[in-house]
């Protein structure tokens, strides 16, 4: 179930975990962008460009992130992706959940919040940390679906 204190919604498309916010019968706000950039160690970070927690966590390394592809701090989240380099997808951002999905379509769907204070999201490649890409948005609560 999806936890609904968390007001905007992200949705992320990446290789080949997909995922798709929009059902023809519902109209949904969104706003899309496309992702094109190079990463190693076949991940990614999204984050609040201020975030304060470390970068190596050791939430990022437990079982359960490991085995889901996210480990998630409170103003971070790392994305862990099949390729090793080019990453090429979409995000959305949607103004509110969609919970019209039929998740039969997909071989994996996971998700996870945090929270942005400093009102831009990024996300940034590993293990440099340089931005890729960057969102103004209103600081709160997110959910990441990937």
């Amino acid at each position: 179930m999806i936890n609904r204190i968390f007001k905007y919604s992200i949705v992320l498309m990446v290789g080949f975990i997909f995922y798709n916010c929009i059902n023809s019968k519902i109209n949904f706000k969104v706003m899309k962008h496309k992702l094109n950039f190079h990463t190693q160690y076949n991940q990614f970070i999204i984050c609040d460009s201020k975030y304060q927690t470390k970068v190596n966590s050791e939430k990022f390394e437990t079982t359960e992130a490991l085995n889901d592809r996210m480990g998630i701090e409170i103003d971070q989240i790392h994305v862990s992706i099949e390729c090793y380099g080019h990453v090429k997808g979409e995000i959305k951002l949607l103004e509110r959940i969609n919970d019209h999905i039929d998740y039969r379509l997909y071989d994996h769907i996971v998700e996870g919040g945090f929270e942005i204070n400093s009102g831009l999201i990024q996300i940034q490649d590993c293990p440099n940390s340089s931005v890729e890409f960057e969102l103004k948005v209103k600081p709160g609560k997110y959910r990441v679906r990937v």
